[in-house]
């Protein structure tokens, strides 16, 4: 038992599992996290870190039952597509899509599982690939049908096809972490591969965690595990795939924290795999003193900002009510003496109190005219300054959170 974790903290997190990977039943509950998601608190408190004492594979034990987090998802997907935050940017896609091209030219039968709004597969057609995508969310999958109809988008799962269809590349972004079992997954997988066939796919690099330039948890509810390097190669060998490329060749994952891997079928090994336990254990620690030191940092810019708040009027407005913008919540900030909201873009949320603040449109907050509004976003902040400047908000007024860390 790790010596900061009391046992009565562990309770409400789930039931205890085996090692995704190696099966392992020996692990360390590192640190418990709190579930920061304004769409999920409600359901989910608290999520576990630990870490297999065997392969050092890092992974969410105890873990949400299965159950509890489909019922979660199917509870959620209308409000999270109402809102537009499934959306995969088409210059994402096309990163994607000249990886694919080096490994996999067209012409190929290519299937995209969790294929979302259907962007990656649409730019894949339009390059002579051959598509079929794949989705659980229904309304995904309507929107995918809406935006490109002449795709062939299906609302299953790995499990809903028909015996006898076959691809030549098999692709998923960021899907992997979400899955609960990957033996059966990549088993599936497998089995719906050519002679000669690959999988493609990102997923979070949980080395890149120790580096990233900003503070938010990237330990959330949805994700199963946190694949480094050697932890994705075990896992791929012993489930009957080899790793052909990660990153290298395939070019950087447009997201900062991720990485791509393509792997071709090969004889499932059945060693035991390399003991990582002590090299992630340290990678954990690293993660989360760096992400104190951030957070000293984010409060000591937030003390810049209020000295030069003295002379104006107005609200202060942290335009992003996520983690990035529930972190400012925790500062000095809130002694401010002035009037405080979120704002955000999800329809799901505005008009709703988080964490004691009121969630307003931007054009309502820009329309109390306030003395600061900060873009509180890693990978949307310019999008953010933009959209406040096209409302008639001075640009004197607005500050980005990250800007220059």
């Amino acid at each position: 038992m790790h010596p900061q974790i009391k046992p009565s903290h562990r309770r409400g997190l789930g039931r205890s599992v085996c090692c995704l990977v190696c099966g392992s039943k020996r692990y360390e509950l590192f640190r418990i996290v709190r579930n920061l998601d304004v769409n999920t608190e409600a359901f989910i408190k608290r999520i576990a870190v630990a870490l297999c004492r065997d392969c050092g594979l890092i992974y969410q034990n105890p873990c949400i039952p299965k159950k509890q987090m489909d019922a979660l998802y199917e509870r959620l997907e209308d409000k999270l597509s109402a809102a537009n935050t499934d959306t995969v940017s088409e210059s994402e896609s096309r990163s994607r899509l000249d990886a694919l091209k080096k490994i996999k030219p067209p012409p190929a039968r290519i299937l995209e599982i969790g294929c979302s709004d259907g962007t990656f597969m649409n730019l894949a057609r339009q390059a002579g690939y051959e598509v079929v995508g794949i989705d659980p969310s229904g309304p995904n999958c309507e929107k995918a049908a809406r935006e490109f109809p002449e795709l062939d988008v299906r609302c299953l799962f790995l499990d809903g096809f028909k015996p006898g269809e076959t691809f030549d590349a098999i692709c998923h972004f960021f899907v992997f972490e979400h899955v609960f079992h990957p033996h059966q997954f990549l088993h599936q997988i497998r089995q719906l591969l050519r002679k000669g066939g690959i999988m493609y796919f990102e997923i979070p690099d949980v080395e890149t965690f120790t580096k990233l330039p900003f503070a938010n948890n990237l330990f959330t509810y949805q994700h199963t595990a946190h694949y480094s390097r050697a932890t994705v190669r075990t896992a791929l060998a012993r489930n009957g795939f080899k790793a052909m490329a990660i990153n290298g060749r395939l070019g950087q994952s447009p997201k900062s924290y991720g990485m791509r891997v393509a792997a071709t079928p090969a004889p499932a090994s059945s060693g035991k795999p390399p003991r990582l336990y002590l090299k992630s254990r340290q990678l954990l620690q690293t993660h989360f003193a760096r992400r104190e030191k951030l957070l000293l940092k984010i409060e000591a810019r937030v003390k810049s900002w209020l000295s030069t708040l003295e002379d104006l009027n107005g609200p202060v407005i942290i335009f992003g009510a996520g983690e990035n913008g529930r972190i400012l919540r925790s500062t000095s900030l809130m002694n401010a003496h002035r009037k405080i909201f979120f704002c955000d873009n999800n329809t799901a949320i505005q008009g709703r109190d988080t964490d004691g603040l009121k969630v307003l449109t931007p054009s309502k907050a820009a329309a109390l005219k306030p003395a600061l509004i900060i873009a509180a976003s890693v990978d949307y902040q310019d999008d953010m300054v933009r959209q406040m400047r096209d409302f008639g908000v001075p640009a004197k007024r607005i500050v980005k959170l990250y800007e220059g860390f």
